[in-house]
């Protein structure tokens, strides 16, 4: 299905423009626009930055990645947003801020690598929210596990977190990664840096980090039930740019709330309890439709191109004068106003003649005539005229008229 590229739509409302879908061919016109990256109202808002596509610090099976999944408005599945955990055959753990103002039909669940391309969609029979902390848990229509056979439920910690400070853990979630290229589920390693009375928080440390896409999603260890992965947290808010700081609702706060709300439906597993499933075959990488472009582009003479949404975008800045360069880290490779011309070297002004070539102020004789340097202007005197000879005079007068 054809997406509108929400940057050249925003640009478009503003300047009242018509709407046009964008085909899968490169797209070239004058007034392709490439809004920066910190713009809140386009769609390559970060969610997990500079993440890997499976994880590096917490091991899990295929079946186990594929208990991660997304929240989707119906009725496309690819609408994602929102992440949660499949942590019960029917329940889902996700943050209460991404389903406040939501009602029963208007959302689902799936799973799978590309939200594009799902391996199972769910409805949402109902969800519920807790009172004081920021999680929800959602109930599925059917047991997810039979729906697809190889996913692998992780549980939910149940345990005080507090001794893995100073660890290293694992957050998942689906979403833009600021490079359109990098769709689907990503995961990226996060020191735990501290566990108070309601979050466990994570530091990115200016290199990788979990963003807006990404809220419900879970942070993993796998250092407190004997290697077994389980969610520690769901993410709840963090550092605005995506790579610093993040809080996460603790999941062993709810295992109570959690019990009492989905007995009816078979329960959540346990740490401990979780069964392994066939192991799947590896899902294969999605296609690169940009050939290595990414958001942040390349210049091809005057033309600025960039990826968004999977396709190429191109701008020929010559015809407005400019020229293609970098622009800076929020908007890469784009229009740059030309360097001016050199101004041409000045000619060289020619060397002054000499002012009294060969005299000083102490001057000479020629003869009976002082000859001497005032200034810039050549002196000369004959001393006949006071009946005197032209010699040494002292160093205050130089050569001058002596008796």
């Amino acid at each position: 299905m054809l997406r509108l590229d929400t940057r050249l739509a925003t640009a478009a409302l503003l300047l009242g423009l018509p709407l046009t879908a964008c085909g899968p061919a490169e797209l070239t016109a004058p007034g392709d626009e490439k809004p920066a990256v910190s713009d809140p109202t386009a769609e390559f808002a970060p969610k997990i930055r500079n993440g890997t596509r499976t994880p590096t610090a917490v091991p899990l099976t295929a079946g186990q990645q594929l208990a991660i999944g997304w929240l989707h408005y119906e009725p496309r599945a690819s609408n994602t947003f929102c992440t949660g955990t499949l942590i019960g055959p029917r329940v889902v753990a996700t943050a209460s801020h991404c389903t406040e103002d939501l009602r029963q039909g208007q959302f689902g669940f799936g799973v799978g690598l590309e939200p594009t391309a799902p391996r199972a969609t769910f409805n949402v029979i109902r969800f519920h929210e807790h009172p004081t902390l920021d999680a929800a848990i959602l109930i599925l229509d059917r047991d997810a596990t039979q729906a697809v056979p190889e996913l692998e439920l992780i549980a939910a910690n149940t345990a005080n977190p507090s001794g893995l400070v100073g660890t290293t853990v694992e957050a998942g979630g689906f979403g833009d990664t600021m490079d359109a290229s990098r769709t689907g589920r990503w995961f990226a390693a996060l020191a735990l840096i501290d566990v108070d009375s309601r979050f466990v928080v994570v530091d990115g440390q200016q290199r990788r980090g979990i963003c807006f896409g990404d809220s419900g999603g879970p942070v993993l260890s796998d250092r407190l039930w004997n290697g077994e992965p389980v969610v520690l947290g769901m993410e709840s808010y963090g550092d605005e740019n995506c790579l610093g700081v993040d809080h996460l609702t603790r999941a062993d706060l709810l295992t109570d709330w959690i019990a009492g709300l989905t007995a009816d439906v078979g329960g959540v597993i346990a740490p401990g309890q979780a069964e392994a499933a066939p192991e799947p075959e590896p899902e294969p990488e999605p296609a690169d439709p940009c050939g290595g472009l990414t958001y942040e582009g390349a210049c091809d003479g005057d033309t600025a191109r960039w990826c968004a949404d999977g396709q190429i975008r191109a701008r020929d800045c010559s015809t407005q004068g400019q020229t293609c360069g970098y622009a800076g880290a929020q908007l890469g490779y784009y229009c740059v106003d030309r360097p001016p011309e050199p101004e041409p070297e000045p000619e060289p002004e020619p060397e002054p003649e000499p002012l009294c070539p060969g005299l000083g102020y102490d001057g000479t004789c020629e003869g009976t005539v002082a000859v001497w340097c005032d200034g810039a202007t050549e002196r000369r005197v004959d001393c006949r005229q006071y009946n005197a000879r032209c010699g040494w005079a002292g160093p205050s007068y130089g050569y001058y008229c002596v008796r």
